[in-house]
């Protein structure tokens, strides 16, 4: 997953987003940092496994429910 650091007053997301205003999707503290999260979705998966999700383990709930296109 990508740096959660902020990024010119912008935060990016635990998947790699950019995050104009970061006050308005969800967040949790994480080894003593805030990360923020694209959708409630997101922040789910990561709740369930913290460590799997933020190594890149966990395939990202957006791309798990696209169909298929094949």
């Amino acid at each position: 997953m990508g740096s959660r650091e902020k990024v010119k007053g912008k935060a990016l997301t635990a998947c790699g987003g950019i995050l104009k205003d970061p006050t308005k999707y969800p967040s949790r503290i994480y080894q003593d940092k805030r990360i923020f999260f694209c959708s409630e979705e997101c922040l789910l998966e990561f709740d369930e496994n913290p460590e799997q999700f933020m190594s890149g383990k966990v395939l990202h709930p957006v791309a798990r429910s696209k169909p298929s296109t094949q």
